[in-house]
């Protein structure tokens, strides 16, 4: 007798494809401006990161400057119960890749990619998942593999819930499409 195994959604431990309406050419053209800077952890990791030159973060200081991603903070601090949901728009040279990592303070984040063609996540356990717009597990060890265009997204670090914790407001409010 065969024995037949249900396993659950593993990738649910990872991320969460998001239903979440924005206005994509409004989001880009806040992105134009913002200062951006050579990402950096602002300490000393003796890795990748502490002398990397292909990616840039532009970092969204105060969101009432910027209409749209203003609504969506305010909107995503609403539905999730946080306090601290901070934007951040990263850009990816092309031809470059960002190795694995685990996100440092941050618990999970949501993310809109604005590029019309960018590559995907990759996840160290599950491999690559492509996406427009994601809640991910940033504590999960994570990369972006080399692309062939410029990779634009918007980021909303979350510090104060956990990942379960927002995956299952989103849930219960309809934003998850998988």
């Amino acid at each position: 007798m065969k024995e037949i195994i249900m396993i659950n959604n593993v990738h649910s431990d990872y991320y969460e494809r998001l239903n979440i309406e924005y206005d994509s050419n409004k989001l880009i053209e806040e992105s134009i401006m913002v200062h951006y800077s050579l990402f950096q952890t602002g300490k000393k990791t003796d890795t990748w990161f502490d002398n990397q030159e292909t990616w840039y973060v532009g970092r969204v200081n105060d969101s009432r400057m910027y209409l749209e991603v203003h609504r969506l903070k305010k909107m995503i601090e609403t539905l999730i119960e946080s306090k601290d949901v901070r934007p951040r728009y990263y850009a990816q040279i092309k031809g470059s890749s960002v190795p694995f990592h685990s996100d440092m303070n941050t618990e999970c984040a949501i993310n809109i990619i604005l590029s019309n063609r960018a590559g995907p996540v990759l996840f160290e356990d599950i491999g690559e998942v492509v996406y427009r717009c994601a809640l991910l597990n940033t504590t999960q060890r994570h990369g972006v593999p080399e692309f062939k265009t410029e990779r634009l997204l918007l980021k909303f670090s979350i510090f104060d819930r956990t990942y379960q914790e927002v995956r299952e407001r989103l849930k219960e409010h309809g934003y998850c499409a998988d």
